[in-house]
């Protein structure tokens, strides 16, 4: 049911497809996904072929196929053939095209002055696809202004990487989300699409149901402490005078971000300092420290869902889903209805392969609120 595409990375010209069975593979909005694939090799013409493949991490792209569906996009990175007591074997592993921007640096002095900032990730995007042998063929569409500007200088000589920059832009309190997505138009034709969203990327209405018993196989629900905090402070780069000949940086306010509510019940004060790399105004810092204490006040609330993979849709990423549960944890109510019923914002999504025999489970990582 799983194959991989091989394709140039450069022109996107089909080289080969193989079957192959998943190791790892996910996909995220906000961080890069990967890939872990093997193809075995039964005989002198799969071997063969997979020569032609051997050796091309850097010069590769692959596409992961779930029947007809695109599931994956991104990088070869590696692809050691191997061999032994389990036959021989091509393994690949790759990263999604997100994380290209982590292997480009900043080789122009970027001045950004009250920049709209969904134009950030276009100006990177367009700036590392400038030269041919950095075209990657990602179509970068116009967006809606946020409404947001931006102050952001960098220099070659710090020799930054595009992603760190974007994060430093994009995680603010008030930023924005992206990814690059990859889909079959269902003539064959693929496509590779910076999406931007503002504070979150829209998709159409996808009102997926997963329910246990069901097709959720395992779920988990926490409040766990050691994710938060009670008092929170940003602390940004060195502006102000020196103390004993230590260079200070610019903090957030004092005392103005604790979990006042929480402290009054009975909360134990826990303290957190978030360093903000590049950032030297004030009102910045405190953003920064309010938005953590809004997300990650006392004890952070933690679920996960693991379902199974028939039924699953992989457009579901950046959707709304809704979980319904009814075990002796959560018993249906005096209506019959089941007794949690939650819609949640899935933000990424896991390939676990299942054991012979059983289907492949998926893990849905979800926004926490």
């Amino acid at each position: 049911m799983w194959s991989v595409v091989f394709a140039t990375a450069i022109g996107d010209k089909t080289v080969d497809r193989f079957d192959c069975s998943i190791s790892q593979l996910s996909r995220y909005i906000g961080k890069p996904g990967t890939l872990s694939a093997t193809i075995p090799i039964p005989n002198q013409g799969i071997g063969d072929r997979c020569q032609a493949i051997a050796g091309r991490a850097g010069q590769l792209t692959a596409y992961v196929y779930y029947g007809s569906d695109i599931w994956w996009g991104g990088t070869v990175d590696t692809t050691p053939l191997k061999g032994g007591r389990a036959g021989p074997s091509l393994d690949i592993t790759g990263s999604t095209f997100d994380a290209y921007l982590g292997r480009r640096e900043v080789r122009t002095d970027t001045v950004w002055s009250q920049v709209e900032q969904l134009e950030t990730i276009r100006t990177a995007w367009n700036s590392v696809q400038s030269t041919a042998d950095g075209n990657l063929g990602i179509s970068v569409p116009a967006v809606t202004g946020s409404g947001v500007l931006r102050d952001l200088t960098v220099l070659r000589s710090q020799a930054r990487k595009w992603a760190d920059v974007i994060k430093e832009v994009s995680n603010r309190s008030d930023g924005y989300e992206w990814l690059i997505d990859v889909y079959d138009d269902g003539t064959g034709a693929r496509f590779r699409e910076l999406k931007v969203g503002y504070p979150q990327i829209g998709r159409a209405k996808f009102d997926q149901v997963f329910s246990f018993p069901g097709s959720i196989i395992d779920y988990t629900y926490d409040r766990d402490s050691l994710s938060g905090a009670t008092s929170f402070q940003s602390s940004g780069d060195s502006v102000g005078p020196a103390y004993n000949g230590q260079a200070q940086p610019l903090m957030s306010t004092l005392g103005a971000y604790d979990a006042t509510d929480l402290l009054a019940t009975g909360f134990l004060r826990f303290d957190s300092t978030t360093p903000r790399q590049g950032v030297i105004d004030a009102n910045t810092l405190n953003a920064w420290a309010a938005r953590d204490l809004a997300r990650a006040a006392g004890a952070v609330p933690f679920l996960d869902f693991s379902v199974r993979i028939d039924g699953f849709n992989q457009s579901v990423l950046g959707s709304v889903f809704t979980a319904q549960i009814d075990d002796f944890t959560f018993p249906q109510g005096a209506n019959g209805a089941p007794g949690y019923i939650g819609r949640h914002r899935c933000i990424g999504y896991e390939v676990h392969p299942a054991e012979r025999g059983a289907v492949d489970e998926i893990k849905l990582i979800i926004e926490q609120n």
